[in-house]
């Protein structure tokens, strides 16, 4: 793991964004086949050949419409009920892509929780947009962690929504979020809820809105954006000449208060220059990964101030 030099010694939940390129299958020839290339941008025809490998034909959703071919959302469910029915739940040839490392890591720091966010868009949307949908290869991470981590709790929250209906999602996500934060609460304040997100991937206005509701959460708890570093190479070739999936390594830990502290650093220098220590503690809080230090003197500053108050 690489991080931006800061301390994170526990994590609760883990929010998983799912897109298309964080899933692999390993196929009988040995290639890490993606869910996700489809032999556009220069990727190879890994769809084509995942269809194959379950000796399928790949369709369309609506015929003689060539915008509409069956994607993640068609293929995802096959290979999920693959695993189920005849592989008798054996999920070991789905790999993690993206998100292996950062949930081993999470994994030895105590996580509790994996929430994964696939996207299952309502009928009314376009089959070219719906075929990407992400709730069946959800599940295939899911069968994937509960059978390498059988005692960390996995949920699919994959709701009926628009991935361009920004509102309807930062709604669900607020719920979903501020559901979890009050489940970890801690009356007493002496365990403070950390929460882990990974949204790199995912359709844009998920990712967005998911980064909108954590950093809503800063000052009420610990929040951090695990962002997997991209391989060297996302399609290696192999000595036979296939192209395979390659695995994300190593991933960055950024507390999203960083977002903040830009601003957020004028108001504890004003405050200092006060002589509010109080106030320059309370904006100094969700920067104790960089700031401890100037976080704990102004906490001796403050009872220092006090107890001469009271003499």
């Amino acid at each position: 793991m690489t991080t931006t030099s800061i301390e994170a010694n526990h994590v609760d939940t883990l929010i998983i964004t799912v897109g298309t390129r964080q899933v692999g299958w390993r196929c009988q020839d040995g290639v890490i086949r993606s869910f996700g290339a489809d032999g556009n941008i220069g990727y190879p025809n890994h769809v084509n050949e995942l269809y194959q490998e379950l000796g399928i034909e790949r369709g369309f959703h609506q015929e003689n419409n060539l915008n509409s071919p069956w994607s993640a959302r068609d293929l995802g469910k096959r290979y999920y009920e693959y695993c189920r029915e005849w592989l008798g739940g054996d999920f070991s040839q789905v790999e993690l892509l993206l998100d292996q490392k950062i949930i081993e890591t999470a994994i030895k720091q105590g996580l509790k929780h994996i929430i994964l966010w696939g996207t299952d868009q309502p009928e009314t949307v376009n089959w070219s947009f719906r075929r990407l949908d992400t709730l069946w290869l959800a599940q295939l991470m899911a069968g994937k962690i509960k059978s390498i981590f059988p005692n960390v709790r996995v949920d699919v929250h994959a709701p009926v929504i628009n991935v361009n209906d920004s509102t309807a999602i930062r709604q669900e996500l607020e719920l979903l979020v501020l559901q979890e934060a009050w489940n970890y609460f801690s009356p007493s304040g002496d365990e403070e809820f950390v929460l882990w997100i990974q949204n790199k991937g995912c359709a844009p206005a998920v990712a967005s809105s998911v980064e909108i509701c954590a950093a809503a959460l800063v000052r009420q708890c610990q929040v951090f954006n695990a962002n997997p570093d991209e391989p060297e190479e996302f399609f290696p070739r192999m000595p036979n000449g296939a192209r395979t999936a390659a695995h994300s390594q190593t991933f960055k830990l950024i507390p999203m208060g960083e977002y903040f502290w830009s601003l957020e650093r004028l108001r504890v220098v004003s405050a200092w220059e006060r002589g509010d220590f109080s106030e320059a503690q309370l904006w100094l809080k969700v920067h104790q990964s960089r700031h401890k230090i100037i976080y704990k003197l102004a906490g001796i500053l403050l009872s220092y101030t006090n107890w001469e108050t009271d003499k």
